[in-house]
């Protein structure tokens, strides 16, 4: 029990800070080839713009190396053109640009709804969740085999949207572990309050199913 509570407490911590990730925008104001580390990280190589989609918010370490004029033909070679921190809000939509003072100039739009970011469906409309789950529910409840209740499960979630609490709903009308994994890592990618996704670990039985679906998550997203 205790082993599980831990396993809850971090896949919540992890899939929170993923949820309110915010999308990051940085180029320099002369149109120059950079690069951008983040917390020691690099990011691409030179380009002149580097896009960053999933940032998580705080404050981090940044750093942007810009390549010398006429550097890229024989020997190029790059320098420091800032080094500092900065702070990314959550849920937000962040434009770094490197000014001719090798300052930035930080401009913040945070999303008012999470349509605002990503959360669309394949036919580019806004996902909104399940809006009758317990007519889905019968319609899951009366296909005979998993694979049937499953294909059901998955075409409502795809052009729906689904929250957290409606995934474990339906993870119920599995029969099988399997299948309620299957569901469980289909799901996450058009889950609405990704935040709150540790709660879908209720619906297994065993802890082997929360280790891959953490790992599953971790991977992918």
């Amino acid at each position: 029990m205790k082993k599980i509570t831990i396993l809850l407490l971090a896949l919540s911590i992890l899939l929170s800070s993923k949820s309110f990730a915010s999308k990051l925008k940085v180029y320099s104001f002369d149109n120059s080839l950079i690069k951008v580390v983040i917390d020691n990280r690099v990011y691409t190589g030179f380009s002149r713009f580097v896009n960053l989609n999933r940032l998580s918010p705080g404050i981090h370490n940044i750093k942007i190396l810009k390549l010398q004029p006429y550097g890229m033909r024989l020997n190029p070679k790059s320098k420091i053109a800032y080094r500092g921190i900065i702070r990314v809000p959550a849920n937000s939509n962040v434009i770094v640009k490197l000014n001719r003072f090798r300052d930035l100039d930080i401009e913040i739009t945070r999303y008012q709804n999470l349509c605002e970011q990503e959360y669309y469906n394949d036919n580019n409309i806004c996902n909104s969740g399940i809006q009758n789950i317990n007519n889905l529910l019968y319609i899951i409840d009366k296909a005979s085999f998993d694979n049937d209740k499953l294909t059901i499960a998955r075409q409502a979630v795809r052009q729906n949207g689904v929250y957290a609490n409606q995934v474990l709903q339906i993870m119920d009308m599995f029969n099988f572990e399997s299948t309620k994994l299957k569901f469980a890592k289909f799901a996450y990618k058009y889950c609405i309050d990704r935040n709150n996704y540790y709660m879908v670990n209720q619906g297994f039985s065993f802890n082997s199913s929360i280790k891959s679906l953490d790992n599953y998550i971790y991977r992918n997203f």
